[in-house]
């Protein structure tokens, strides 16, 4: 390809300041976001963040060991991301839960990570600085990275691309120069890739292509065993990688739980209809949700079949048409998006409503864009003037359109409630839409709406083992609302559901406390402790009820070890202190009142500190 004009005056510095502003215009209003979805679990309640050993915890457990070792069964299958757990170590260090903070380095993953796809494709495209400040602006702009820029446990494939794209160039620059440092950096950067995601094992392939089309031009050996030979060394930090994953997860991969009545070709039959439905959102990424009204092929007749597969067909054929046209660049384009997307085509891991996940497409759109700078920049350089100026128009109406796009889409991850409305809109019979709507209508105390979305929930949901988290959580709302009977009967219809239900255990047990029934609430959290003995809610109502029991000795045995584990809690500060002080240790009461005063702003708690302390003296 030809360098561009020497007259055209953009430069590197130029480019990145554009590229820069492009990004923080675009995601400035995610900026205001909330924590949502998994931030929820992964950060405001993961007190693994508090401490740097979890650093080691994330390269000798899976990314969920918390939420299992608390006992909870609510959680997805396990994953093997090292660098993401330090991600949000020190994330966690940084910002603590101020939610703008993490939405600020969200952002400047992506600008990162905007900036070398640049650098990539200035590489890739001999030095042609237009093609490769569109194909990057469109990077930075196209709507498809919402879900991993504005979620902020959204960001492992962005993270993954800080190591992937450097692995493809330090390669490029070995390849070209002979320079086996290059190569060491290239291996180094592809294994740091992988430590932050699963998707990045198949860059040796792309590596490959790029051997195929880009550098067979160069090369006096050709052929598939040349190319062959070039990327095999990348087995190593493959091996290296999935030793580690299996000597944590004891397997490669697994099978979701929600699809285990779900025949095995039915999940292969519908890897075309997940392949085209990727192929329409980055295509057309101005319909987005976190969920899709998405399902397995569920027989030969079934249309999620055959019309993909016409599609395919179709698509294949014009390739195949159009083969001597298509230049070198143009077909490493086409292998840099259809390669990244192979592994998430590996549908038997997922749940059966996000078949389709828009992260997915990060790593892949860097492929798209490229190819679509690629067609632009033909008709940009195009002798006729009419050519030209579509070319100019739809680069125009693409940027407009992506930053439009984007911008709309931020709003959709601001919130819970809008996040599982819209997840509603595309997919009015999702049980678990309903169900997380009713959670964030709870959370915001909006409990008669929580209500009215859980009982839609449990009309939809299909899975026994959810219709105890449902009526559980209903069961809350009703509590909330004074209805305590009615709470009651819905604990105990969860527990119908799941005699092991931790949660249903202990709400139940403190519905008994607050009717004062203690012996029946000292049965039900004893019941929790033996599906989770470590659990720290059933420990801390246990406590309180044997503290009201006048069995304050036994209750400070259980108050003792939860403020080891538990930090600046007012509320267990002050039970602990209520019990210090009716066992005769009142010194560690008072310091204990104090300590709660200074980290509660809760007037009532004030109140209550006020009070105990009068008591002291």
């Amino acid at each position: 390809m030809e360098k561009e004009n020497s007259a055209f005056t953009l430069d590197d510095k130029k480019v990145y300041f554009f590229l820069i502003l492009a990004c923080f215009l675009v995601y400035a209003n995610s900026l205001s976001g909330d924590f949502v979805f998994d931030d929820t679990a992964q950060i405001v309640t993961n007190q693994t963040l508090e401490s740097w050993k979890n650093v080691i915890n994330g390269f000798t457990k899976d990314v969920w060991y918390f939420e299992r070792e608390a006992g909870s069964t609510n959680i997805p299958p396990p994953y093997y991301r090292p660098l993401f757990t330090l991600y949000l170590t020190v994330g966690y260090q940084f910002f603590g839960l101020w939610a703008q903070g993490w939405h600020l380095l969200n952002l400047a993953i992506h600008i990162g990570a905007t900036v070398l796809v640049y650098r990539l494709f200035l590489r890739l495209s001999s030095e042609n600085r237009t093609l490769s400040f569109i194909g990057s602006l469109f990077f930075a702009l196209i709507p498809v990275h919402v879900e991993s820029i504005s979620w902020i446990s959204g960001i492992p494939d962005p993270l993954a691309a800080l190591f992937y794209i450097p692995s493809m160039l330090f390669y490029i620059n070995w390849r070209e120069s002979g320079n086996k440092k290059s190569l060491i950096f290239s291996l180094l950067a592809f294994f740091g890739a992988l430590l932050c995601k699963e998707t990045p094992i198949v860059l040796p392939a792309i590596l490959f292509v790029w051997e195929l089309t880009l550098n067979r031009q160069k090369e006096s050996e050709k052929g598939l065993i040349s190319a062959v030979k070039q990327v095999v060394i990348f087995v190593v930090p493959v091996l290296v990688y999935l030793a580690m994953r299996f000597s944590v997860l004891g397997k490669v991969s697994w099978r979701h739980p929600f699809i285990s009545q779900t025949p095995t070709e039915y999940i292969y039959a519908t890897i075309p209809y997940a392949f085209v439905y990727y192929l329409k959102n980055i295509i057309f990424p101005f319909d987005l949700s976190l969920i899709y009204d998405t399902h397995f092929v569920k027989g030969g007749d079934d249309p999620n079949l055959w019309i993909p597969v016409v599609i395919l067909l179709v698509l294949g054929g014009l390739i195949f048409y159009f083969r001597k046209n298509i230049t070198p660049l143009m077909w490493l384009s086409l292998g840099m998006f259809v390669i990244p997307l192979l592994p998430v085509l590996n549908l038997q891991v997922f749940h059966y409503e996000y078949i389709v996940q828009d992260r997915y497409l990060y790593l892949p759109s860097i492929g798209f864009v490229l190819l679509l700078a690629v067609l632009l920049e033909k008709l940009w350089k195009a002798e006729n003037a009419m050519l030209h100026k579509i070319a100019i128009a739809a680069t125009v109406i693409l940027c407009l359109g992506y930053t439009l796009g984007t911008i709309k889409q931020n709003r959709m991850w601001n919130s819970a409630i809008n996040l599982w409305s819209r997840a509603i809109e595309m997919k009015p019979t999702s049980w678990s839409a309903y169900y997380n709507l009713g959670l964030a209508h709870q959370q915001n105390k909006e409990y008669e709406k929580a209500i009215e979305d859980l009982d839609t929930s449990l009309k939809y949901q299909s899975f026994n083992r959810q219709d105890s988290l449902i009526y559980n959580n209903r069961g809350l709302a009703k509590k909330e609302l004074g209805k305590t009977e009615e709470a009651k009967k819905d604990f105990l219809k969860a527990l119908e559901t799941d005699p092991k239900s931790i949660q249903a255990l202990t709400n139940l047990g403190v519905i008994y406390f607050d009717q004062g029934n203690f012996v029946e609430a000292e049965n039900q959290f004893k019941k929790g402790l033996q599906e989770n003995a470590s659990d720290p809610f059933v420990n801390y109502n246990l406590a309180r009820t044997w503290a009201k029991m006048n069995r304050h000795k036994e209750a400070l045995s259980i108050y003792e070890k939860l403020l080891q584990t538990t930090r600046n809690n007012p509320e267990l500060m002050i039970d602990a202190a209520i019990s210090y002080s009716a066992a005769g240790q009142k010194d560690k009461a008072q310091a204990l009142l104090n300590d709660a005063s200074r980290f509660t702003k809760d007037e009532k708690l004030k109140q209550q500190i006020s009070e105990e302390l009068q008591k002291l003296k």
